[in-house]
């Protein structure tokens, strides 16, 4: 047993070994890297988005409908990026009234693949359908640049699609 051990740490000492043993580790953090990132660009792209003008927290206002269908795939995927780019929100609770919201869901030819609801409270919450989301992911702010992108997407002032507390 003394002499497979030593001749083991002999294998493992030679400078060959040390070299085949570096290009494996190599081999498969690069593989690994190719994996992930074949992943990330393989998430589904948005080919459309219907977007609902909804009722918000405050029952007694009257508001525009507004129901329409994007099928410009630029600024469907500009849109989608820039939703999933927003900075995370605390969704921490108490805010003032909206008039009205937003729900976008993102289609990839004719299947929902993410379900978006904006203004209420100015966030935005991202819905993929997928339990594991933390807070974190589903909850973001809802800043300027993100409803005059609506704005744009939908072809009206940003005035009027910015939720108005």
């Amino acid at each position: 047993m003394k002499q497979d051990i030593q001749k083991h740490r002999r294998i493992f000492t030679s400078p060959r070994v040390s070299l085949l043993l570096a290009i494996v580790v190599l081999l498969a953090v690069l593989a690994a890297y190719v994996g992930i990132t074949r992943g990330l660009a393989a998430q589904p792209q948005p080919t459309s988005v219907h977007i609902v003008r909804i009722r918000g927290n405050e029952p007694n206002v009257p508001i525009v409908p507004l129901d329409r269908t994007i099928m410009d795939t630029s600024q469907v995927q500009h849109l989608y990026q820039t939703i999933l780019s927003l900075p995370a929100s605390c969704d921490c609770g108490a805010c003032a009234a909206t008039l009205e919201a937003y729900v976008l869901t993102f289609y990839r030819n004719g299947q929902a693949i993410l379900t978006v609801r904006a203004g209420f409270c100015g966030g935005v919450d991202v819905d993929r359908g997928n339990p594991n989301d933390t807070p974190a992911f589903r909850y973001r702010q809802g800043p300027a640049a993100f409803w005059a992108e609506l704005a744009h997407v939908l072809g009206i002032s940003q005035s009027d699609v910015e939720p108005i507390p």
